[in-house]
């Protein structure tokens, strides 16, 4: 469902770890302390623009959990669908006849090995960090019933690899809302297809949107969440 660029980001997932687990940062930490502090969250930003800019939204969750003193993974999953700002333009102010509107569906994924900076009164998931993150989605936009009975769409494959440097704000207790603010920048590249019709498909051109096209990428936004605490 994530294409190609599904093993491209193992891969790259799996030698981000392999290089956090023998660096001498990752030997100098500390065991995970008990209870666990775990997190769930949301992302408001990405539901008004996802993998396709302006049309898209992405709805999904985010784990993060702690791996020791200073570290956390966090992994999280979404489907894809209209932005929720561009689902309210079309319904209020393009009505269209039943058919002839937009659809988007999709999937994406991401995940984040967070190093978080060390004092002794606070450590992971809690306060400055600094994070590769890398996402992948695969994403596809059409008029609604060339899209579902022709299977005439126009199909994104994304990827992306960033550094991200974030603060996140939990309750000492870590039971309770988080805020986790982050910024970054990184490599994108898209790739894209028209299909016209069940089993056949083309290249499609990006070179004349250069938001799509430009390899440069930067993020940057808040996520909500909720902690709450668990045993090893």
């Amino acid at each position: 469902m994530l294409g190609k660029y599904g093993f491209v980001s193992s891969l790259i997932v799996s030698s981000l770890c392999s290089s956090a687990q023998i660096s001498d940062t990752c030997k100098q930490d500390k065991p995970l302390p008990d209870p666990i502090c775990r997190i769930f969250k949301l992302n408001p930003a990405a539901m008004a623009s996802g993998p396709i800019p302006v049309y898209s939204g992405s709805y999904g969750i985010i784990y993060e959990t702690p791996i020791s003193h200073r570290q956390s993974i966090q992994v999280g999953i979404a489907v894809v669908g209209k932005g929720a700002f561009f689902n309210l333009y079309e319904r209020y102010s393009m009505p269209a006849p039943y058919g002839t509107g937009v659809s988007v569906k999709g999937t994406a994924l991401q995940f984040a090995w967070k190093i978080y900076r060390n004092t002794k009164r606070k450590q992971a998931p809690r306060g400055w960090y600094a994070a590769p993150l890398v996402r992948v989605a695969t994403s596809g936009i059409g008029r609604t019933y060339a899209y579902s009975t022709k299977g005439e769409y126009l199909e994104f494959d994304n990827f992306d690899i960033n550094l991200i440097i974030g603060y996140q704000r939990l309750r000492k207790t870590c039971k309770g809302l988080v805020f986790d603010f982050f910024f970054g920048g990184g490599y994108k590249q898209y790739e894209a297809e028209m299909h016209a019709t069940p089993g056949v498909s083309q290249p499609y051109s990006l070179k004349s949107n250069p938001l799509l096209y430009s390899p440069v990428n930067i993020i940057g936004g808040m996520t909500l969440g909720w902690g709450f605490c668990s045993g090893h």
